[in-house]
């Protein structure tokens, strides 16, 4: 923990360039606000960087971007000694300062002999790693918060492969970053002066073309009639060119863009919370899908790296899905599409977060499939095509998701890809139409088939100045005070930082996971609780897994299982 004073006095002592700045740093005049900017610094981990935007070292600013970048910078040069043009692919979307960002850390990384590309207009996030992978890149720069509110923004790293910065050299950045103080890192370069100088090159329509190729190529059914009607919204974000495009290639022409979510504004006036997963943010999509009885609404994030789907059912009336719902219906979709289309590789694998759907399992079992599960986060979804690629094996990764509305079908992207989601989900709804049925039968149909599910999230809200602290009290008690004697109908609990699993009869089962902070309780009949604190919010999160022979016991299921551990966060909150 900083001297928050003295950090605050010393910030107060410099020519501050954002005038938005100086004013925030002037308005703050109580202990309690001086405290929340200028406590602790951001830290910088596996997701990069995630905060406010605001005055000092707690909140995103330029000075925190110019101090990671200089990070990276010296990390970049001291990893790939022997390359002689060493380069970082940048991009960025369309939230508040994401242009500003990207160029301040394009002028750190040319003052240090490293040659930047930079997209001209924001682009989504797959994007970010794409071009890391077209350019030969040693790393990949993206501006973005995600889902955040308005009032945040974020810096996310790529390494050489495209896939996020992995522990170990995350950890090294930020040991690196530590060394400097924020005002010692001055750029020599105007943003303009490295473009004159040909340290700055935009990225071409090459990179781009070859993107739209590639998405094309992942296509499971060239149908040249399309009967799908599709409602999309962008939601004030990066989706709106990328998306659109592949929808016209494909032969989608009746495609209604949601006007009010149109263009890119990153103050998101119609959704303050740009989160696909929150109803809210997907009302006026919904409103649109049942005025016009078109097919499908889909909606992207602000990065367009998640996608959100409803549909039209039977009887006319809006069906949302949930992330593992759109998940199970995309795996069951690809398996027997590239089955028809005798694609279908050798020894298939798919690849799925651990705390995403387990109803995958039995679907994988009846065609040959390999599951995969990996901790919560893309990174490791990336991670595990990487391995693939290295044992000359990459054409077995079939698909990736996880429940948070993340999806990939191809390796050339190694993150979640909304607009190659997009165009299976629209082809898919196509041809169930063409067959004389709707999505919302074919989950229904596999529910039938498989079992009733249902996957709930639970997210606590920690805000306050202890808030980690007190997340972290709470893991501490379920990790070790909530077990076999507390819970009679435990079958086993799965502690990912030990990679144990133990049973109820004893037995430690060995888990080859990296340690994180999660922990799993498994339920009789395949019931799964799964609990781990966010990585980037201070949140803590529960997501239950019910299962049940009968649609109607779901519910209180749930209720049952949710009372177990919903009543152990409040009373220590």
């Amino acid at each position: 923990m900083t001297d928050y004073k003295r950090e605050y006095e010393h910030w107060k002592k410099q020519k501050l360039e954002d005038k938005d700045l100086v004013n925030e740093l002037n308005s703050l005049k109580d202990d309690t606000s001086i405290r929340h900017n200028f406590r602790d610094e951001l830290s910088f981990g596996t997701a990069g960087i995630r905060a406010k935007l605001g005055v000092g070292p707690k909140r995103l600013n330029i000075w925190v971007i110019r101090r990671a970048t200089y990070g990276l910078a010296m990390w970049i040069n001291e990893t790939y000694p022997l390359v002689q043009h060493k380069s970082v692919s940048i991009s960025y979307d369309s939230r508040i300062k994401s242009r500003l960002f990207a160029e301040e850390a394009a002028r750190i990384l040319i003052d240090h002999g490293i040659h930047v590309y930079i997209y001209k207009q924001i682009m989504p996030t797959p994007l970010c790693s794409w071009a890391v992978r077209f350019h030969k890149s040693q790393a990949g720069i993206m501006i973005t918060a995600s889902h955040n509110p308005k009032e945040y923004n974020g810096y996310k790293v790529y390494d050489w492969h495209g896939c996020q910065l992995t522990d170990e050299p995350a950890a090294r950045v930020y040991e690196i970053m530590k060394t400097r103080d924020y005002f010692d890192i001055k750029p020599e370069h105007t943003f303009e002066d490295g473009l004159k100088k040909r340290l700055i090159s935009y990225i071409s329509t090459d990179c781009l073309n070859e993107y739209y190729k590639y998405i094309d190529s992942l296509s499971l059914n060239h149908s040249k009639t399309r009967f799908a009607k599709i409602v999309y919204t962008p939601l004030n974000g990066t989706g709106l060119v990328p998306v659109t495009k592949v929808f016209k290639n494909a032969g989608f022409s009746e495609v209604y863009v949601v006007k009010e979510q149109e263009e890119p504004d990153g103050t998101f006036p119609t959704c303050p919370q740009p989160n696909p997963e929150n109803p809210d943010a997907l009302k006026l999509m919904n409103k649109y899908l049942l005025e016009k009885k078109y097919d499908i609404a889909l909606a992207t994030d602000p990065d367009c790296d998640r996608v959100a789907v409803s549909v039209l059912d039977k009887d006319k009336k809006v069906r949302t899905f949930s992330g593992n719902e759109i998940g199970v219906l995309l795996f069951d979709y690809i398996v027997r599409r590239r089955m028809a289309n005798e694609t279908l590789p050798r020894d298939p694998m798919m690849v799925k977060t651990i705390v995403s759907t387990n109803m995958v399992f039995p679907i994988a079992r009846r065609f040959g499939i390999q599951v995969k599960e990996v901790l919560t986060g893309f990174k490791y979804i990336g991670e595990q095509i990487h391995l693939l690629e290295k044992n000359k094996q990459a054409n077995r990764f079939i698909f990736g998701f996880e429940e948070s509305i993340g999806f990939l079908t191809g390796t050339k992207v190694r993150d979640k890809d909304a607009v190659n989601a997009s165009l299976l989900l629209a082809e898919m709804c196509d041809e169930y139409i063409k067959m004389g049925f709707t999505m919302a039968d074919r989950m229904e149909d596999l529910y039938k088939l498989y079992g009733y599910t249902a996957t709930v999230t639970d997210s606590y809200e920690f805000k306050t100045m202890d808030g980690m602290e007190r997340m972290k009290k709470i893991m501490e008690y379920f990790r070790n005070k909530y077990d076999f004697s507390s819970l009679t109908d435990l079958h086993a609990k799965l502690d990912c930082l030990t990679g144990i699993k133990k049973h109820a009869d004893g037995y430690p089962e060995k888990y080859d996971l990296p340690k994180s902070n999660v922990l799993a309780f498994y339920f009789p009949d395949g019931i799964k609780v799964s609990i781990r604190p966010s990585g980037t919010e201070p949140k803590l999160k529960v997501y239950y897994y019910i299962v049940a022979k009968n649609k109607k016991d779901l519910k209180p299921l749930f209720a049952t299982y949710k009372k177990k551990f919903d009543s152990v966060v409040k009373r220590m909150s």
